[in-house]
């Protein structure tokens, strides 16, 4: 196994995981719910499209065919995809709501020395901040069922950002869709099918907008990120070598009310993280899961969402001496990434390049 370091002017060197290929050796686990073995054939489609469109080699996990599999069963297969130095990338088949646990078991000096290409979302938050504390790049994006086993295909914009992301050096640029799918599909048997395409609002920026600004990309799903805060996990945030940031953040099926939102938004300025944030990035919140709509109707939760994150961003700022009169830095809403699709693929620990005058997001990788 191979990687490259990037040493930008923001922060530690973060070292990239060498490229995916056709013909390289991906492995598939499941550590954190076991859905993929509740939906074989959602699974099964998935592994289809990466052998036969990506002609990836699998190394599947038993996890996949297991509803119920111990944390620390979890972790050892995760240990043993990381030592194996044939496999070049692991994709996580969903996000669940216990990953927290396995990560007492995961041997992070064996992860350490061996970077891979790691892919989730949602729970897979943990692994994220976990690889991203290591120094390895990780992509925020693309769980196995929900991405690579999506019925009819995956979406033409989720499959760029990704081959993008995975297999490229080049810098690349996040995309803005013109469509999205709001809600899940059922996956039932009788009732898996394709779901209408809504016209996407247009990615939202506020906050100054005059100037180019650049940091390293960091973040993932609002609600496990609370959940480590909490804990008083040391995985949770960057320190100070790591310089100025893009912090990115979304919000899950769940459809927390927005003072779980607003919490957030205080609890980064409390830890010295708002004080710290080059721009803000936050992903088209989700407001219908599985027929049910958030709590107040979808364009109000949506609203309510953005209101919240604007509210504590200007009470923090308003609270300091030298108060600013307006956010010191860009914030972009309703960005395609995390639970919505298509999506983009976020790497953390990469540095992104957020241009309001051009509205451009970069990705730099090395």
């Amino acid at each position: 196994m191979g990687s490259s370091e990037m040493e930008p002017r923001h922060g530690l060197a973060m070292r990239l995981p060498s490229r995916l290929s056709p013909g390289a050796k991906v492995a598939l686990t499941a550590p954190s719910a076991g859905t993929a073995a509740v939906f074989p054939h959602v699974r099964d489609r998935a592994i289809e499209v990466l052998r036969t469109n990506f002609q990836f080699t699998l190394v599947i996990g038993e996890s996949l065919y297991r509803v119920e599999t111990p944390p620390r069963r979890r972790a050892e297969e995760l240990n043993a995809f990381f030592a194996d130095p044939e496999v070049e990338g692991i994709i996580c088949a969903i996000g669940g709501d216990d990953l927290l646990r396995v990560e007492p078991f995961l041997d992070k000096e064996t992860i350490r020395r061996n970077p891979k290409v790691v892919l989730g979302y949602s729970d897979i938050t943990n692994l994220h901040l976990m690889l991203f504390s290591l120094g390895i790049i990780s992509y925020y994006g693309g769980n196995l069922l929900c991405q690579f086993g999506l019925l009819g295909g995956m979406q033409s914009i989720t499959q760029s950002s990704f081959v993008a992301a995975t297999q490229g050096k080049d810098p690349f640029l996040l995309l803005e869709s013109p469509t999205y799918v709001n809600d899940y599909p059922n996956w039932s048997a009788d009732s898996d099918k394709t779901l209408l395409s809504l016209p996407a609002p247009l990615w939202d920026w506020q906050g100054r907008l005059d100037r180019p600004v650049r940091g390293i990309l960091w973040g993932g799903c609002l609600e496990c990120m609370l959940v480590l805060f909490a804990a008083g996990s040391t995985l949770v945030e960057p320190d100070e070598s790591h310089g100025r940031l893009v912090v990115f953040f979304e919000t899950s099926e769940v459809m927390p009310p927005d003072f779980f939102v607003y919490g957030f938004v205080q609890a980064l300025g409390k830890r010295g993280l708002l004080d710290r944030i080059a721009a803000l990035l936050v992903g088209r919140p989700k407001t219908e899961c599985l027929g049910q709509q958030a709590v107040g109707g979808k364009e109000a939760y949506a609203q309510n969402q953005k209101s919240a994150v604007l509210r504590g961003l200007k009470e923090h700022f308003a609270d300091k001496e030298s108060a600013e009169t307006e956010l010191p830095f860009p914030v972009v809403f309703d960005m395609d990434f995390g639970h919505t699709d298509p999506q983009n693929f976020l790497p953390l620990g990469s540095v992104a390049e957020v241009d309001p005058v051009s509205k451009s997001i970069r990705i730099c990788q090395t």
